[in-house]
């Protein structure tokens, strides 16, 4: 074949993908449209300020997938939108820049660029790239490392901070763009994934697990959530490595070599010591947070502003500072705050309700049943509810008062309906480590999570009614 017969041959084939793109786009179009339009007419429980709310979040949505407006402009504009129409006042404006995410994040990026400029992160990315010597391997290893942090980090934000310069290092080392939005997605979703593995992986499984004692039945146990959660977690994580893999690396990503010769083979220098002395040190005030009281955000401002004083620092205030993506701060602010108008307007308790009402008389037809309901609604209550605390608050009263009523086990569909909770990947404000990861240039897109998310429901489901039916009902989890 000729090289005029190849290039004509790939302007058809482009023309047929982008032709087919603005198909599919066109029925996400109409779907979004209905959507949108049923809220704004169709009377119900719903109060007019719920309803703006619900179709300011469908538009933003569709602007995240579908157009190339900045993240940021989108969701602050659609905030602004709820203002201007008193769906909200207007002090949630003023308030969604100072939630515990936007200072976490703003130390975040500053201990990143430490560890990136004291080479610490360099030294880590070489010491994975000696055991791992293909792709494949390497994204294998990223993975385990990823869930044994899930042991002595708590927060999902802790661990997307290690990791971040890591990923940084990593994907500078590759220079490929498909390997870098593989490793983008794989880490934050590896973060998420792994929550289920401990008790203490998430803030909301404690508070889930409080509710317990006030109906008469104990706590589930560390250990307990331990033997339940660790093979789920564990498999879970495994399935999105090779989903990741398969989606996204294409021939030329899987064959890179990431051995290096040239190990670094010099002992760490002062400003590495002292970076990782302050680490640790964060590390440990993160698990102890139930003693000492201290926030995790604040932990982290205060490692944050150690690295970067005179003499004791590492790298100068102004350097620290240009490390911290203003952009995201400010679209994560304005998404935080688009999350709250849900629940302050009522929508989202709203849309909880029309979803147990819609499943509750099948609940008690049988398990199977009952276990496919309350998976479908606890796996796509992120869609709607973007917190993940508040997800566990708004539901687990209501659905631990269903099992009782209907005779079920109630540590067992605690258990089931907080693994389900923890799955949150659809979009970029679904989740704190993806938001860390999203806004990093080179990164991934919201219609590459979304695309993801998709496939990656479905073997998530999967295995949760698989291990129910085996595992976790052969270790005396049933209902």
């Amino acid at each position: 074949m000729t090289i005029e017969a190849k290039r004509v041959r790939t302007k058809r084939r482009k023309r047929f993908v982008n032709s087919d793109n603005k198909r599919k786009r066109g029925k996400w179009e109409v779907l979004f449209a209905a959507v949108v339009l049923s809220l704004a007419v169709t009377p119900s429980e719903l109060t007019a300020e719920g309803r703006m709310s619900l179709m300011m979040l469908i538009l933003a949505i569709y602007c995240w997938l579908f157009t190339a407006l900045p993240p940021a402009m989108v969701a602050l504009g659609a905030l602004l939108l709820l203002v201007l129409t008193r769906a909200v006042p207007q002090e949630l404006l003023f308030e969604s820049l100072s939630s515990d995410v936007i200072w976490l994040m703003l130390g975040t990026f500053m201990i990143g660029a430490c560890m990136q400029k004291t080479g610490l992160a360099k030294r880590m990315s070489f010491a994975l790239t000696t055991k791992a010597r293909s792709t494949f391997l390497l994204l294998f290893v990223v993975t385990i490392i990823t869930q044994v942090l899930t042991l002595f980090i708590p927060s999902t934000s802790g661990r997307a901070s290690v990791l971040l310069p890591l990923y940084r290092d990593l994907s500078k080392q590759a220079d490929n763009e498909r390997f870098t939005k593989a490793l983008a997605l794989l880490i934050p979703t590896v973060i998420l994934l792994a929550t289920n593995a401990t008790l203490i992986g998430a803030s909301s499984h404690l508070i889930a697990n409080d509710y317990l004692p006030t109906l008469g039945h104990e706590r589930i146990s560390f250990v307990q959530w331990l033997i339940w959660g660790m093979p789920f977690a564990f498999l879970a994580s495994m399935c999105a490595c090779l989903m990741i893999g398969w989606l996204f690396l294409d021939k030329r990503a899987r064959q890179l070599n990431f051995h290096n010769e040239n190990q670094m083979s010099e002992p760490m220098t002062s400003a590495e010591k002292r970076t990782v002395l302050v680490i640790v040190a964060m590390m440990g005030l993160w698990l102890t947070e139930a003693t000492h009281g201290v926030h995790i955000a604040t932990v982290t401002i205060i490692g944050a502003f150690t690295l970067l004083m005179p003499k004791i620092g590492v790298i100068k205030w102004k350097e620290g500072v240009e490390a911290v993506s203003w952009n995201l701060l400010l679209y994560v602010g304005a998404a935080i705050a688009l999350g709250e108008a849900l629940m302050q307007t009522g929508a989202a308790e709203w849309a909880v309700q029309l979803l147990l009402e819609g499943a509750e008389r099948y609940l008690s037809h049988s398990e199977s049943l009952t276990i496919f309901f309350l998976i479908a609604i606890c796996m796509s209550a992120h869609l709607y509810i973007p917190s993940h605390t508040t997800r566990a608050v708004i539901l687990v009263p209501p659905l631990l008062a269903l099992a009782l009523a209907k005779g079920f086990n109630p540590q067992a569909l605690l258990f089931m309906k907080m693994v389900a909770l923890n799955y949150c990947l659809t979009f970029p404000i679904s989740s704190k480590a993806l938001l860390i990861f999203f806004e990093e240039k080179p990164s991934f897109k919201a219609n590459d999570l979304f695309r993801l998310s998709c496939l990656l429901a479905l073997v998530y489901f999967g295995l949760i009614v698989i291990f129910f039916n085996t595992y976790w009902r052969w270790t005396g989890l049933s209902l």
